[in-house]
Parts: structure tokens; sequence; C-alpha cells
């Protein structure tokens, strides 16, 4: 679901070309397998990806482990205790400076 809001928001933002990492191999494979059709639980919203994924002009999908990247998995806690959507552009909120900076130190 969190790549499917993602797409919807660049795709609204007006972006033309898309980065897209997930910590989930699953959800990569399903993505860059070019199967017309995916029968799994969640094929629809896999089919739906696949279907909006072209509405872009560059499109990059790669794997990145777990431990690769702790902004990701501290702003999906964040996200639980949200009922609404946040966006953020340009800008990190203060409270998440210092969360950046030791991911940015740790992946050097």
């Amino acid at each position: 679901m969190a790549l499917h809001f993602g797409m919807k928001f660049a795709r609204d933002a007006g972006f033309s070309s898309i980065l897209i990492e997930s910590d989930s191999q699953g959800v990569v494979n399903d993505e860059k397998n070019d199967e017309e059709e995916s029968w799994a639980s969640d094929g629809h919203l896999i089919d739906d990806i696949k279907r909006n994924l072209q509405h872009f002009e560059d499109v990059t999908i790669s794997f990145s482990p777990r431990g690769c990247n702790q902004v990701v998995h501290f702003l999906a806690r964040h996200a639980l205790d949200c009922n609404t959507m946040v966006t953020w552009i340009e800008e990190v909120p203060f409270w998440l400076e210092s969360i950046v900076k030791d991911d940015i130190v740790v992946s050097s």
C-alpha cells in the first residue's frame, strides 16, 4: 500500500522519473515480473501498481535491506500514529534530522 500511495503522490506531483526502494524482496520481484496478471493474494494491488508504473518515463525498482535505511523504518513506525497524510518536500522535520544524519553516516 505504501508503494501504491507513493506512486500516486509522485504522479500527482508531476514527477516523470521515480526510484522505488523496498525492503520487501517479494514486492520488488512482483513488480519486476513481466507476467501480465498476478494470481497472488495481493495480485490486484500488484497489477494496479504495474499499470501505474507505465505513467512514468523512467522507473527504477530495487531491493534495499532493512538495515540500510533506518529513516524509512522510523517513519513507518511514526506513520502508525498518524491519522492523516503528511508530506514533506525538500525539508526534513526537526525531529527527524538526527536520524537522517545518523543514517547517512552509517550508509557512507
